[in-house]
Order: structure tokens, then C-alpha cells, then sequence
């Protein structure tokens, strides 16, 4: 392989990688809970796994999808104006020489609603994820 195919499955990657943070967080604000694990993360991996803030770990498929979706972030749909907007800014993304697993850290400002209070908040941390390669496609292996 030439140093210019090197270059470009690189760039390809890092795009890939990219584009599945930024399909994670346009689904997780129009609350597209149904479909953002099969979206978005591993399909093949036990040990795929969440963390939102402080809400605990969530690992494996079954977890993930109806304690965490489900009922963790589905209630928002059910307070009528709530809503949760995450940003992803400056992403910084290394992936392994051998091309089958990345990770990454981004900036992650944001909004959302309270649901005790109602009222709207602030919300500044990170994203720091750990990606896997699965049937050619980049996938979350752990959000946190």
C-alpha cells in the first residue's frame, strides 16, 4: 500500500469516526431513542457500555437499550418543552495502526431541561468514546 492510500483510509477513518459522534448527538436531541443503539453503537461487543454524567454505567445491549433509552432518557419525551442538546466541538481522534479500534475526546457544551425543576440548564463536560470496527463500519464501543 502507497503512502497516499495510507493517507486516504486515514482521512476515510477519521471521517467515519466523526460522522458516528455527530449521528449519536443529532439523534440523542431529536430523542430518537428507538434506533440510536442500532445506529450508533457495537452490535457484536458484550461489554458496549454508557455513561451519561453521574447516572451510572450501563453495560451490554439489553441495558443500554431499555434501562438507559428506555426509561433513563425516554421520560423526556413524556415532559411536555423537555429536551437535551449536546454539542461536540473539536473532536481529538487517534486511531490504531491496525485500524479496528479508535478513541476519542470532544468538548461537549450543551442545554437541556431540568426534569424536576422544568427549568432550562447548562451543561458543560466531555465526550470521551472508544469506537470499534464492525463489519467495516465504525461503531461506540463506550460513550462516557
Amino acid at each position: 500500500m502507497t503512502e497516499l492510500e495510507k493517507k486516504i483510509e486515514y482521512l476515510t477513518d477519521l471521517a467515519d469516526i466523526e460522522q458516528v459522534l455527530n449521528k449519536y448527538i443529532y439523534m440523542l436531541t431529536t430523542m430518537d431513542f428507538e434506533h440510536i443503539f442500532y445506529e450508533c453503537f457495537s452490535q457484536t461487543r458484550e461489554d458496549v457500555s454508557i455513561q451519561a454524567s453521574d447516572s451510572g454505567v450501563y453495560i451490554g445491549k439489553e441495558h443500554i437499550k431499555e434501562r438507559f433509552f428506555a426509561k433513563f432518557m425516554g421520560f423526556l419525551k413524556e415532559i411536555p418543552g423537555a429536551f437535551t442538546m449536546h454539542l461536540a466541538c473539536n473532536p481529538v481522534i487517534e486511531i490504531s495502526p491496525d485500524r479496528t479500534l479508535a478513541h476519542s475526546v470532544a468538548l461537549s457544551p450543551g442545554c437541556a431541561t431540568d426534569p424536576q425543576s422544568r427549568e432550562a440548564l447548562w451543561i458543560w463536560g466531555t465526550f470521551t468514546d472508544d469506537y470499534i470496527r464492525e463489519n467495516g463500519q465504525w461503531r461506540i464501543l463506550h460513550h462516557a
